[in-house]
Parts: structure tokens; C-alpha cells; sequence
């Protein structure tokens, strides 16, 4: 989803559309989780589109085991500090932990 915010958001720029951006709204209520998708590209994506502040880490067990989940949060190419915000400081936020 973070990756059609721009078309949205173009579309409903069209005359005869209140002025809205969906991006804000979007951005402002949801957040992702990295259930079943360890890719460094696609959380580059969603970090680049809602920032690092609106993902949560997740596994997808049993349709996919943990290691990997594990192991690709180890070398994902972020700082300590993002990596802790992803694993449990967004949820702790979100849930007003």
C-alpha cells in the first residue's frame, strides 16, 4: 500500500474532489507490520513513504518460521535505534505501553 500513497493522492487532486491528502490521512492512522515480507527493499519503501515511526515488526507463524524473521532483523540495514523503535517501541507507543 505505501508505495500507491503518490497515485492517491493524485487522483483525488482532480477538480470536483475536496482538497485531500490521502497520504496525511493514511499515514496518520495505519501502521505495517513486516509479517511475512523480510525484504529490505519493501521496509526501505514503507520507512521512505510513512516513516520509521508507523512499522511494527511481525512474523507470520506458521505460514512462515520465526528464524528468519530474526535473522533478517539482525542484518537489516538500519541504526540500533530503528531496529528497537521496529521490534517493540512502536507497539509499545501504539498500545501507550
Amino acid at each position: 500500500m505505501p508505495f500507491l500513497l503518490w497515485r492517491i493522492d493524485e487522483a483525488l487532486s482532480r477538480p470536483g474532489h475536496k482538497p485531500l491528502k490521502f497520504r496525511d490521512v493514511f499515514c496518520s492512522h495505519f501502521y505495517v507490520t513486516t509479517s511475512g515480507f523480510f525484504s529490505n527493499p519493501a521496509l526501505q519503501c514503507c520507512i521512505a513513504e510513512m516513516s520509521i515511526d508507523r512499522i511494527l515488526f511481525a512474523v507470520d507463524y506458521p505460514f512462515i518460521t520465526n528464524p528468519p524473521a530474526i535473522r533478517w532483523m539482525q542484518q537489516v540495514p538500519l541504526s540500533d535505534v530503528d531496529k528497537a523503535k521496529i521490534l517493540s517501541g512502536n507497539t509499545k507507543k501504539l498500545l501507550r505501553m
